[in-house]
């Protein structure tokens, strides 16, 4: 945007508080933090905001997804004049069975939709807190970004033997994802699969 990268991640302070940060580029590899870091924090007063995603709808307007420890994603939204220190609560990507966390999501042109891959996890943690297991990837496909729909789960831990494989390297399994597209009607999806 204007001819920058803009690199947006979570960091936490030394009392744990975790927060969206800013870093710019002008060549996509050498970044500078933002001298006003942290850019944005949880409105909800949970002190937790972590995994930001944020895509650029067809209105022009930037769209932020960030886990803010209650088992949900909080939306944000800031105009191009407001982007990218400037953004304002819009709603929310949640679920009554279970939490939603680290959501990826990106604007497919050909589709005519926004397209995300996110973290889910069955019972929702009690807030805020990172989950303790992140087992499932769900898929959510939605006409704008505040009407994501889950499709159901794209990916889930591997059965593996427990007797010659060890367990606890598959408890957090399958999390942190980031969707792409490579072409037409073609995705890649990114994930880490072990502690």
């Amino acid at each position: 945007h204007n001819g920058k990268f803009y690199a947006f991640y979570s960091g936490h302070s030394s009392t744990g508080v975790r927060s969206v940060g800013l870093a710019i580029s002008d060549d996509g590899v050498n970044f500078v933090k933002h001298e006003d870091n942290p850019i944005l924090a949880d409105p909800e007063g949970t002190g937790y905001l972590d995994a930001p995603s944020v895509i650029r709808w067809k209105d022009g307007n930037f769209y932020m997804y960030a886990y803010n420890g209650n088992g949900k994603n909080v939306v944000f939204k800031a105009t191009p004049d407001e982007f990218p220190l400037r953004w304002r609560q819009v709603g929310s990507v949640e679920s009554r069975l279970f939490g939603i966390y680290s959501l990826d999501a990106f604007y497919d042109e050909e589709l005519d939709k926004v397209v995300a891959v996110a973290n889910i996890f069955y019972p929702k943690p009690r807030p805020p807190e990172e989950p303790q297991r992140t087992g499932y990837m769900a898929l959510y496909v939605g006409d704008d970004p505040l009407n994501l729909v889950y499709y159901g789960v794209l990916l889930a831990p591997p059965q593996i033997d427990s007797l010659s494989y060890p367990v606890r390297y598959f408890n957090r399994n399958v999390f942190a994802g980031s969707i792409a597209k490579i072409g037409r009607g073609k995705y890649v999806v990114l994930f880490n699969a072990m502690e």
